[in-house]
């Protein structure tokens, strides 16, 4: 049981915390900045991707945001015609069924699809359409794998213009990918 002394000193911390926080909605309000309009969310159809879209809903729901849902054929110079339209394809239907999600929760949506290196084409589409927030999964892998494929998070996060949150994946959607 807490003495009756030690309860004003947590009373005062708490509102201490409280005052700074205050302070620091005041400043933030005063330098003029907002909540996204528009979040992006990068996904290749994965389980851990489509766990990331919950992510993205609430994101957008709490900023009344848009989400714009891309979708990049990797490498997509270097394929032939068959196959750049069978990718083409199965990305519309990701996209399209992302898209379906966010517009059952009343959010607007906006498809594309192109065809490039991940990283690149995540990158320059926040800047060419001023995103104010990237939500992608990531599986979280780390180590050699990483340092011998490379991470497609690990680079947007540390070129991106806006903030990015990643959402790792869980024991479940790892299991729903292999």
């Amino acid at each position: 049981m807490e003495s009756s002394a030690t309860t004003p000193a947590i009373t005062r911390t708490c509102a201490e915390f409280i005052e700074r926080l205050r302070d620091r909605d005041k400043r933030i309000l005063a330098r003029g900045d907002r909540m996204p309009s528009r979040i992006m969310y990068p996904t290749d159809g994965s389980a851990v991707a489509e766990h990331a879209l919950d992510w993205a809903i609430d994101q957008a729901k709490a900023t009344g945001s848009e989400i714009l849902v891309l979708h990049v054929i990797e490498d997509g110079k270097k394929l032939d015609h068959a196959a750049l339209i069978i990718l083409t394809e199965i990305g519309e239907e990701i996209v399209q069924t992302a898209c379906k999600r966010i517009e059952d929760h009343g959010i607007v949506a906006h498809p594309v699809i192109v065809a490039g290196k991940p990283c690149n084409e995540i990158i320059d589409l926040a800047k060419s359409t001023e995103v104010g927030m990237i939500v992608m999964g990531t599986h979280g892998t780390g180590g050699l794998p990483r340092a011998l494929l490379g991470s497609v998070a690990d680079r947007v996060i540390r070129t991106s213009p806006c903030p990015v949150l990643l959402v790792p994946a869980t024991a479940e959607t790892v299991k729903d990918d292999r």
